[in-house]
């Protein structure tokens, strides 16, 4: 791909709507496990830049392995949300994947949320 390059995306918005958000961040199961730790990880760097190395580095894969583990994902969010995944990936020339504050905040919130709810079920012993 050129450098400088943005990857097109198909959506139907420029923006993750909210509750597509929270639905993305609940419904992450265990084959999307990677996915939902590449979220966690821009969103405590909203805006910024992080290349796909760090990406794999921080997931302890490969490079070749960290584009195995985010295509059948974002395959996935494309068939069931009509969107690719909310952050931007750019390619100058590695690539390299942003997301934008407003989404990294929404997900911020709600991973918020979950760990609270899962605190007061280990404080009641609910399972």
């Amino acid at each position: 791909m050129k450098a400088g390059a943005e990857v097109a995306k198909p959506s139907v918005t420029k923006e993750w709507p909210e509750e597509e958000l929270v639905r993305l961040y609940l419904d992450t199961d265990a084959r999307d496990i990677n996915l939902h730790k590449v979220l966690d990880y821009l969103m405590d760097r909203p805006g910024q830049a992080v290349t796909g190395k760090e990406l794999a580095t921080y997931l302890g894969v490969t490079g070749e392995q960290f584009r195995g583990v985010m295509g059948g994902p974002a395959s996935r969010l494309q068939y069931e949300y009509k969107l690719w995944p909310p952050f931007r990936i750019k390619y100058d020339p590695e690539a390299q994947y942003t997301l934008p504050p407003r989404e990294a905040e929404t997900l911020r919130s709600i991973r918020l949320v979950l760990r609270v709810l899962k605190e007061v079920r280990l404080s009641l012993n609910v399972g």
